[in-house]
């Protein structure tokens, strides 16, 4: 039992290791995106990719602390389905969640886009405005949907 006890207490070590790199690395990442904004180049890119990193990062965190360290598939393949009836229904709630999160993030992003066009004159300025409020109408109608399914 102890030999246990030391395996999970040098997982937490590790996780905590790599979550302060990856937030390292991210904060890191932002400031140099920050200063390609101040000089006017595109950022998107870059932004997705940095969204894409943290995501990634915090979303296999997730998976190994919820799935493969508490058996959940292991109980799917013998025993008792209800542990991974619950956990497929929570991720299922979360993923939606964090979709959700991704979509303001991204309405955020287009906000900026809109506001950049404005202050350049640009004339497309009103079709990219409605694209970008038929994409956040589209993202809320999807997440009641998506929300009323589970």
């Amino acid at each position: 039992m102890i030999l246990l006890y030391d395996e999970f207490q040098a997982y937490g070590q590790v996780k905590s290791i790599g979550l302060w790199l990856c937030a390292f690395g991210a904060i890191v990442a932002g400031f140099r995106i920050y200063q390609q904004w101040n000089r006017g180049e595109e950022v998107e890119g870059p932004v997705m990719l940095w969204l894409t990193g943290i995501a990634f990062c915090g979303g296999m965190v997730f998976l190994v602390d919820r799935f493969i360290l508490s058996g959940a598939f292991s109980s799917s393949f013998g025993g008792s389905d209800y542990l991974a009836q619950t956990y497929t229904q929570s991720m299922a709630v979360e993923s939606s969640r964090a979709a959700l999160l991704l979509g303001i993030v991204m309405a955020i992003i287009g906000l900026i886009r809109v506001f950049q066009k404005f202050r350049r004159g640009d004339d497309d300025l009103y079709d990219f405005l409605f694209k970008w409020f038929g994409s956040l109408a589209f993202l809320f109608l999807m997440s009641t949907i998506i929300s009323a399914m589970l």
